[in-house]
């Protein structure tokens, strides 16, 4: 019986991330209306059925000429027949409003199981996005401290302020795309895009984190190659997986960022010397809010997850790739054509 119960109804806890003291609330307090409802429904049920049964009892009706013992003896079997009543209707009322509440917590569980899940959904894309836009905010605050250090011309405060404009705009478009992926809709906008100078491009991003962690942040020099992709996500792709790479490798660490042709595609590799990721973790770290179990690193476990959503905008794929002699390696491919439906591999 109990396995036949536990088939028919699976016990499900609360959706990730959402409130279990907001979910147990409001499943109690939905259960407590159907339960009010189904036992009006009841008792309206058993006073009909009492008063019609009530009313077609012998007891009620007498003949004229009926001799008075006989109108006693059947008003005593009305009465105890309307007392045996009573106790049935009450005995029956008592077990269905206790199966029905029992029935009514499920009904609520399955009712708000969507609106929870939903509620998951928005808090963690809250974080995310708190996750995503801290990455530019810190480079910007970077230039800006770098840039105040000492006295400089007016022509590096004006190359400073033109970075710090390139990443408002950066932000500004990236918001737009958090918010298409919060509603489910990749919108891809491919441009060609010169590879090399975008990862020049974030080379100068990084760098003020990578010097003020006494780490070293190198871009191999190679062929000229151009993709046509959403440039904004696979930019933001790289800041972050360079970024997460820098933070995550104790300081003075060196993190390198290649591209190469592969597959009538441009891979990109940013390789760092550090811990590297566990081989039991690498199908792991690409799921919301999952931290590696020896980071030690502020943050969520966030980044990844939304880095991946980025690629898969801007039509390539992200693994993770076996690095001889340690640390780790991350792999990002984009066809050299328009977005192309996106797929994530573990290459171990």
């Amino acid at each position: 019986m109990k396995r036949l119960y536990e088939t028919l109804w699976p016990r499900r806890p609360a959706p990730p991330h959402a409130d279990p003291a907001l979910f147990r609330r409001a499943r109690l307090h939905l259960t407590a209306w159907y339960a009010l409802t189904l036992m009006i429904i009841v008792l309206a049920f058993s006073a009909v059925i009492y008063g019609i049964l009530a009313a077609r009892l012998p007891g009620h009706r007498h003949e004229a000429n009926e001799p008075a013992s006989e109108r006693a003896a059947e008003r005593a079997t009305a009465a105890f027949a309307l007392g045996e009543l009573r106790i049935y209707l009450l005995l029956g009322n008592l077990g269905l409003l206790i199966v029905g509440t029992a029935g009514a917590y499920l009904l609520a569980g399955r009712t708000l199981r969507p609106i929870a899940g939903a509620m998951a959904r928005q808090r963690r894309f809250t974080a995310d996005a708190s996750h995503e836009l801290r990455t530019p905010l810190t480079v910007m605050r970077g230039s800006i401290d770098v840039a105040l250090r000492r006295e400089r011309p007016a022509a590096d405060y004006r190359a400073v302020l033109q970075e710090v404009g390139e990443e408002v705009d950066g932000m500004t478009v990236l918001v737009e795309h958090l918010l298409q992926l919060a509603r489910g809709v990749s919108p891809p906008d491919p441009r060609p895009i010169d590879v090399q100078s975008l990862l020049a491009e974030v080379e100068r991003s990084l760098m003020p984190i990578a010097a003020g962690r006494g780490s070293t942040l190198l871009i191999d020099d190679g062929p000229s190659m151009t993709v046509c992709t959403d440039r904004t996500a696979l930019r933001y792709a790289l800041v972050n997986l360079v970024s997460n790479a820098l933070q995550h490798t104790p300081a003075g660490a060196v993190v390198r960022v290649c591209a190469a042709e592969a597959d009538q595609g441009v891979a990109i590799r940013v390789i760092d010397d550090g811990p590297g990721i566990p081989a039991d973790e690498r199908d792991k770290v690409f799921l919301p809010f999952y931290r590696l179990k020896a980071a030690n690193a502020e943050g969520h476990g966030l980044g990844l997850a939304l880095t991946r959503e980025l690629v898969a905008i801007a039509g390539g794929t992200i693994a993770i790739e076996e690095t001889p002699g340690g640390g780790a390696t991350v792999r990002v491919w984009v066809p050299r054509g328009g977005a192309l439906p996106a797929a994530v591999a573990v290459v171990v």
